[in-house]
């Protein structure tokens, strides 16, 4: 079923003039657990009863690039057999690539040029359907991740080496608290999603070192170099409160020139330095796969 949605997929990719997607078991993981905790809370949509964000659900799990959700469901009087199952995945792909704008947010995340994988989540229990597509630009190498949870004040370090057409051009450190619970009402209110807002941008052209985006404050304990193979090191504090600070790498490359978020990752702050339980469950699927990144 995988295989077939992944298919029809990436013939709307082909047709539009994008590279396939390539299929990654780490991605599919993360949509199929995500499902399944749907399921049992008895809610539909982006945010199960946890509380935590797709985006940061993925960057606990060892991903490294910049990640997005569509999620499709199903609910049946009748349980659902296969048949049902792979009709169900199909339609939903066909509706999301029928969207029109300014209303696309699913197409334009199956269509986006940037993204090289995805895992096709599907989850299915008596007559409830619940199937994902976690979307991902996996383009950075030799990757050095920060520590998955920090203590406030604590120095951490990102890297990677941005292979060519790619160069690093801005590094931007958002920042959300930590995930609370939600009731079922309240989570199958939320019917789409973004990133956090930031805290802190840091451009990389020499040029402009230390040149920040109107409105946001001055960076404090930031260093970074780039090197010649054109691998970024990337050194910041972590703040006083506790939270989620999420690092997202902006680049470009000669043909395209606009800034891209390729890059992405994730400390979370505690007082204690101690990951709460419902992340740490996240953090159990590294590994998972034949990583590219």
């Amino acid at each position: 079923m995988r295989a077939l949605v992944l298919a029809r997929i990436n013939a709307a990719r082909t047709a539009h003039g994008v590279a396939p997607l390539a299929h990654h078991e780490l991605l599919a993981r993360l949509g199929d657990r995500h499902g399944h905790d749907l399921i049992g809370d008895g809610v539909l949509g982006h945010y199960s009863s946890s509380g935590t964000p797709p985006y940061l659900r993925y960057l606990l799990a060892g991903g490294t690039g910049y990640h997005r959700q569509n999620v499709a469901a199903l609910v049946s009087s009748a349980s659902l057999a296969e048949p049902d199952i792979l009709e169900a995945l199909l339609a939903s792909v066909d509706r999301m690539l029928a969207e029109q704008p300014p209303d696309d947010g699913h197409r334009a995340t199956l269509l986006d040029p940037t993204s090289t994988h995805i895992g096709i989540g599907i989850a299915a229990q008596g007559g409830w359907l619940v199937s994902t597509h976690e979307v991902a630009a996996h383009l950075v190498q030799n990757v050095s991740l920060p520590p998955v949870v920090a203590a406030p004040r604590t120095a951490v370090r990102y890297s990677a080496e941005f292979p060519p057409p790619w160069r690093a051009q801005a590094v931007e450190l958002l920042w959300e608290a930590l995930p609370a619970p939600l009731t079922a009402a309240q989570a199958n209110a939320i019917s789409s999603y973004s990133y956090p807002a930031r805290r802190d941008i840091a451009f990389l052209q020499r040029e402009r070192r230390g040149v920040l985006a109107t409105g946001s404050p001055p960076l404090t304990g930031v260093s970074w170099s780039i090197d010649g193979r054109g691998r970024l090191s990337f050194l910041w504090i972590t703040g006083v409160q506790e939270g989620v600070e999420i690092l997202l790498v902006w680049a470009s490359t000669a043909v395209r020139r606009e800034l891209t978020a390729v890059a992405a990752a994730a400390v979370v702050v505690t007082r204690d330095g101690t990951l709460p339980p419902e992340l740490g469950r996240w953090v159990e699927l590294r590994g998972v796969g034949r990583d590219p990144f």
